[in-house]
């Protein structure tokens, strides 16, 4: 079976995602609310995505200095707040503010927790984890998606954000009382004889677009 630390990391990943096609397909329900022009809207769907690209060179020096677990703790309190801040969001430049911040939450996780999978286990059964992985990525968007259509048609938009931030902020704390996730993600660099380059690929393919 798989050792509990990966079944947290893959858990992060599925909260991690749940915002993701909600954040588009959302849009239009801005616009509406917000008043946007088109600029404006434009701005809203973009400028999270220049803040992630952004954040991959620093979430990097981040790996180096702390371990998986509070790498992990720190996406999942930043992406909790945020969806708290969305949720309480009354104009065009907190809506900005708070989607961008969410999007930060990202490469913090992809580098802590694809690479501590990629330590914990044998090269050979990497890419079945990392497809596992995704595949928990993909049921958090999934779910995501669909409980928005629910919040949008019931209670509105900005419950679904209430809704999700509960368990993301709770996870969060569980993931940091955890004792199985506290090594810092390369102190085992020398230690390693090859195949760095291979996860190192891995990772990138898995995470950076994410």
């Amino acid at each position: 079976g798989m050792e509990k630390p990966l079944w947290m990391v893959c858990l992060t990943h599925m909260f991690m995602e749940v915002f993701l096609l909600m954040q588009v397909a959302i849009i239009p329900t801005y616009i509406r609310e917000f008043k946007l022009s088109f600029l404006e809207a434009s701005l809203v769907a973009t400028v999270p995505g220049l803040v992630q690209l952004i954040m991959n060179i620093p979430a990097g020096f981040l790996a180096d200095q702390f371990n998986t677990r509070h790498l992990l703790f720190t996406s999942m309190v930043i992406e909790g707040l945020s969806a708290l801040l969305v949720s309480q969001t009354s104009n065009f430049w907190t809506l900005v503010l708070a989607v961008s911040v969410m999007r930060v939450s990202s490469p913090i996780y992809h580098t802590s927790g694809l690479s501590h999978i990629t330590r914990l286990v044998k090269r050979e059964q990497t890419s079945k984890l990392i497809s596992f992985h995704n595949a928990l990525g993909s049921l958090g968007s999934a779910i995501g998606g669909i409980s928005l259509a629910i919040f949008l048609s019931t209670k509105g938009w900005r419950w679904t954000y209430l809704f999700w931030a509960v368990p993301i902020l709770t996870w969060g704390f569980i993931i940091l009382r955890s004792s199985q996730l506290g090594t810092k993600i390369f102190e085992k660099r020398e230690t390693e004889k090859g195949g760095r380059l291979p996860r190192l690929s891995i990772i990138f393919s898995a995470g950076l677009f994410t």
